[in-house]
């Protein structure tokens, strides 16, 4: 906790026949991070790895297997057979004819789906007129009747009814799809009244289909026919095709996973240097994993290969840092590393989080029964998904209502009623009681304050880590500016609390000579380590800056401080939302159905206490804590120690 785990720097030369077998060996350890490597590792005679082709061989061949695999529906976890690797130009040879037979059957059966959508079609139209039991032909040969058909909106057939009167037979009537249908009769002479009359109604005419003659009712038996047959046929086509993956399902199941494996494999072989027959491989290994990095090593190439183990240059800005933390606080890293990730050499702030973060929440949602629900919540979360990330969010959910839980114990609240029993200074952590308020409200100054001098203690152990000692001292965020910000507390308070007066030397040695240093300090950083004097910083711009920063100075501390303000706002939120759904259930409890309503209305609005107020709570811890606290001493510039392994 609090640093990274070490790294070492290893060098690897082995001979360039071993160059799989080694790789396959370090995707099965999986502890070296590679880093790139280059004629400053081996000398001149390195030159970088050129995989382009073969990488595009084993792409197009990838595709090509997995098309084939979706084409007879072999599943991603089906084992593979054991099947020797082959090159390229073998395993092409190998999928040359099951790519022949499956092009044909593929292509007969779009062929034959394409048959089936149509016969679909032609009997979703007959089944939409099967209650006209008459013949498309019939009807075309009537000489002194005008017969529509089509589709009317339900609710004007009564004004179409109306319209039309005597002058027309309506026969209305639903389809099998729900849609309300008309036939409409009317002498030839009345054709023109009629089609005006269901035109301003929203009729859409629709011709009756013929589907080879007759009634609807029995064109439609002779397609579902034609659709059995066909369905017949798909049938047969899956078993040829079932056949095939019974025939080909493991080997190409094989090729599959083999591919794959290439791939990783490949695009880990970019990272190594050539020199003539051997390879070069740079990387960085958790020092407590070199010894089985070793081993495997040895094993995979008969003892042929030199292992070169050092620490890491002081300048080395690629050192990949490994989070290293006990399980319950794992995670709090996605906090974390949603900030950024630390520095290799930077104060890794996981466990520092964990206990801020918990100890927000918990003042501002402090109660007993909304914690556990959301403890329950949080582990019924982590319990049913198999994702790390969402499993990480359940326990993280599950700790805060613990956290929860242990405020509302302290402060006697379940479900926001107040009275249960509590420890006997539990009083001063009631948000609504009397004089509670202002002790709330300094209390969460007070955490503030706390908080922001840990993150400028951590700034300055950062800088002597990082040999910065300038910025150690003189920044608004070093010794510095750790003096302006206790100074000015301190006489702040000593005035305010003890009615003091600030004496003038301490004025000026507290407040005053902080700020006058950080006013000097581009020309103060230029005299004590630049050497070269014909580039000397210009007197304006000096100026500028230096005010600048003592702006900055005084807006940082002031405005972060006042901040934590908010710790103590949302307690008080969260208690008063408490009071108002027990106010409205006094007054819904009187009306007609009370009872009903005061349950609804007590249930409901927990629930919104717990939903809302729970994803408002911890957008302001994380806030404060990127903020108020890492803003002091956490760049977030690091990178994330990511192995090399085959999966």
């Amino acid at each position: 906790m609090l640093t990274p785990a070490e790294m070492k720097r290893v060098q690897l030369l082995i001979l360039d026949r071993d160059a799989r077998a080694v790789t396959e060996g370090l995707g099965r350890i999986g502890v070296v991070h590679f880093s790139l490597a280059t004629a400053a590792d081996g000398g001149e005679l390195v030159s970088p790895a050129n995989l382009e082709d073969q990488l595009g061989r084993v792409h197009s061949l990838l595709e090509r297997v997995g098309i084939l695999c979706d084409t007879l529906e072999i599943l991603e976890d089906q084992p593979g057979a054991e099947v020797p690797y082959t090159s390229p130009e073998e395993l092409d040879a190998l999928l040359q004819p099951v790519e022949a037979a499956l092009a044909d059957l593929v292509e007969r059966r779009k062929k034959l789906d394409a048959e089936m959508e149509t016969e679909y079609q032609v009997l979703r139209d007959l089944e939409a007129f099967r209650a006209v039991d008459v013949a498309a032909r019939d009807l075309a040969g009537l000489d002194f009747l005008h017969f529509a058909i089509g589709t009317l909106p339900a609710r004007a057939v009564p004004a179409v009814r109306e319209a039309a009167g005597e002058k027309a037979v309506l026969l209305p009537f639903k389809s099998p799809d729900g849609q309300q249908r008309l036939i409409a009769l009317a002498s030839r002479t009345g054709r023109f009244a009629l089609e005006s009359i269901l035109g301003e109604h929203g009729f859409s005419s629709e011709r009756l289909p013929e589907a080879g003659g007759g009634p609807p009712s029995e064109a439609a038996a002779r397609t579902q026919a034609r659709v059995l047959a066909l369905a017949t046929r798909q049938e047969a086509f899956r078993q040829e095709i079932g056949a095939i993956a019974a025939a080909e399902g493991d080997r190409l199941a094989a090729f599959r996973q083999r591919l794959r494996i290439d791939e990783q494999i490949l695009n880990a072989q970019a990272y190594f240097g050539h020199t003539g027959a051997t390879d070069l491989i740079t990387g960085y290994v958790p020092s407590v994993r070199v010894d089985a990095l070793r081993e495997e090593l040895l094993r995979v190439t008969d003892g042929k290969v030199v292992v070169k183990v050092a620490d890491p240059p002081e300048d080395d800005a690629n050192i990949p840092t490994m989070m290293q933390n006990p399980r319950l606080l794992r995670p709090f890293e996605m906090l974390v590393a949603g900030y950024g990730y630390p520095g290799y050499r930077e104060i890794e702030p996981t466990f520092l989080v964990a206990i801020g973060f918990l100890l927000m929440f918990g003042i501002m949602f402090g109660d007993i029964g909304h914690g556990a629900v959301l403890c329950a919540l949080g582990l019924i979360l982590a319990r049913r998904t198999r994702e790390k990330s969402m499993r990480d969010l359940g326990a993280l959910m599950s700790m805060c209502g613990v956290s929860g839980m242990i405020f509302g114990w302290i402060a006697g609240s379940t479900f926001g009623i107040e009275g249960i029993p509590r420890p006997p200074f539990g009083g001063w952590f009631q948000p609504l009681g009397k004089g509670n308020i202002e002790r709330l409200l300094v209390a969460t100054i007070v955490l503030g304050v706390v908080v922001i001098s840990l993150g400028v203690i951590l700034n300055i152990i950062n800088r002597i880590r990082a040999r910065d000692y300038f910025g150690m001292v003189v920044d608004r965020f070093g010794l510095v500016g750790f003096l302006f910000y206790w100074g000015a507390l301190g006489l702040g308070v000593r005035t305010v609390v003890f009615k003091g007066t600030p004496r003038p030397w301490e004025i000026v040695l507290l407040v005053v000579l902080p700020l006058v240093v950080l006013f000097f300090r581009e020309p103060l950083h230029y005299l004590m380590t630049r050497r070269d004097h014909t580039h000397r910083p210009a007197l304006l711009g000096g100026i500028i800056e230096g005010f600048v920063d003592i702006l900055e100075t005084l807006s940082s501390y002031i405005a972060n401080t006042v901040s934590f303000v908010r710790v103590g706002a949302f307690a008080l939120a969260h208690a008063a939302v408490c009071v108002a759904i027990f106010t409205t259930e006094e007054i819904v409890v009187k009306m007609p159905g009370g009872p009903v309503w005061a349950v609804l209305v007590i249930v409901g609005g927990n629930a919104f206490v717990i939903l809302l107020e729970g994803l408002v709570v911890s957008i302001q811890a994380m806030r404060l804590q990127y903020y108020e606290f890492f803003s002091k001493f956490f760049r977030g510039e690091g990178k994330a120690y990511q192995p090399f392994k085959i999966t």
